[in-house]
This record gives structure tokens, sequence and C-alpha cells, in this order.
């Protein structure tokens, strides 16, 4: 009897051990991944390691890193701290994955171009843009349609725009994020108030809605000005109401 507790305890220590040294090569060699989604460079172990480069939908980013945290398993949940070498692109944050599908993400940074998040977008008007999308949530927890709990920032900094009205640098756009009812919303303002944007937007399931004001300051280019006539005609007090609302791209 003893002899068989003891090769049972060997042969569960074997398998931890084997466990903890499982190559993330060999793991990501087998997983399928997402269409858009590439790795290259791969080191370490599935508890701790690096890539070389992570490709998403047109976004790269470089020596993204990732340290696991064993213990919390004991709990069901698959708790990990990412980090990414800063560039063009950054992500870096505390990732947690459930049993059963929960996604919690605490203190994330994510920065990159913005061109390719918006290159399959229809826009209001059919526009080029640069800069760069800066995210610091400070907490989200996944729910239904979207979110059980946000809260955080999101900013489009170095903001430009070219259309058939002419380039536009809009300097920086802020927009707080939130939860509400399992939608996301946010408020959105620009710094320094070249646009004057007064918004509100919710995005609730495949939808999203945005409403507010908008008015261009008295410095703006002649071109700008004329360009927020495709939202209507100004009140009284020079703002012009905006409102659009639509379906995310497939």
């Amino acid at each position: 009897m003893r002899i068989i507790k003891w090769t049972l305890a060997g042969l569960l220590f074997f398998l931890v051990a084997l466990a903890w040294q499982l190559p993330a090569a060999l793991v990501l060699s087998q997983a399928p991944l997402p269409p858009g989604v590439a790795v290259s460079g791969v080191q370490g172990t599935i508890w701790q390691g690096q890539v070389a480069q992570l490709s998403v939908q047109g976004l790269h980013f470089e020596q993204l890193r990732w340290q696991t945290r064993p213990w919390a398993l004991l709990t069901g949940q698959l708790s990990l701290h990412l980090s990414s070498r800063p560039g063009v692109s950054q992500l870096g944050g505390d990732l947690a994955l459930g049993l059963g599908g929960d996604i919690a993400l605490d203190n994330l940074v994510l920065k990159v171009p913005v061109a390719p998040l918006v290159a399959d977008m229809r826009l209001p008007v059919p526009s080029q843009v640069s800069g760069q999308l800066s995210v610091a949530l400070a907490q989200y927890r996944k729910g239904a349609p979207w979110c059980e709990a946000l809260s955080g920032k999101a900013q489009w900094l170095d903001a430009a725009v070219t259309n058939n009205f002419g380039d536009f640098d809009l300097g920086r756009i802020d927009a707080d994020l939130a939860c509400d009812q399992g939608a996301i919303t946010a408020v959105v303002r620009d710094t320094p108030p070249r646009l004057g944007l007064e918004l509100e937007a919710r995005l609730e399931g495949e939808n999203y809605q945005v409403r507010g004001f908008a008015r261009p300051a008295d410095d703006q280019p002649k071109a700008l000005k004329d360009a927020f006539a495709f939202f209507g005609k100004a009140g009284s007090d020079g703002r012009y109401p905006v409102q659009f609302q639509g379906r995310l791209p497939r």
C-alpha cells in the first residue's frame, strides 16, 4: 500500500513538473489561432515566456511577455500579466480568464495606430485618419452584451483627418469610458476645443449611436467650418447638432 502511495505521488510530481516546463512554442503550434492573428519567435513555457512579435489585424506588438499566476488556477481562473516593448504599438496589464468564459482586465494600457482600426469602417464622411489611440482601463469585467463593469479613458492623440474638405489637425480627443446596464458608454471632448465636441456615445449589442454637439473654433480653417454643414444648420449658439447611429461592421 505504501509503495502505491509513493508511486502515485511520484507520478503526480512528474506530471506537474512536465506541465510546468511545457514549451509555449509546442502549445501554440497545436492551438488554432483566430483569423488575422499570427505569432513568431515563441520562447519560454506556458507559465512564463514571450513572443518576438504578435500581429492582430494589422497591429504589431513586439516582445510581448507573459507571466502566469499559478495559484489563480485553484480558483478556476487563468491569470497572467502581459507587457510588450514600447513602440508603435504597446500592450500591458493583468488578464484573468474564467472557466465560464468570464474575462477581467485590470490596469490595461494599450497604444496602437488609429488607421488600421478604422480601415474597414464606414465613416460619416469618407476620410483617411492618422494618429494614435491610447487606452487606459482601470478595470473591465465582461458582461451582457458588453460589460458588467468598466472604468477608464481613451485618447486619440495627434488626431488628423484628410477628406474631400481638406487636411485637418484635430489635436487630442478624449473619451471617458463607463458601463451602463451592459452597454459601453463614452463622453467625448476635444483638447484644445478645435471642434468643440460635446458628445455621448453608446454601444449596445451590435448597435452604436452618437449624440451631442460640435462647434468649430473661430481660428479653424474655413474648409473645416464648411464641413460642419454635413451635420445640418447651426443653432443660435453656433453649435451644430451631431446625431448618427448604425451597426458595427462584421
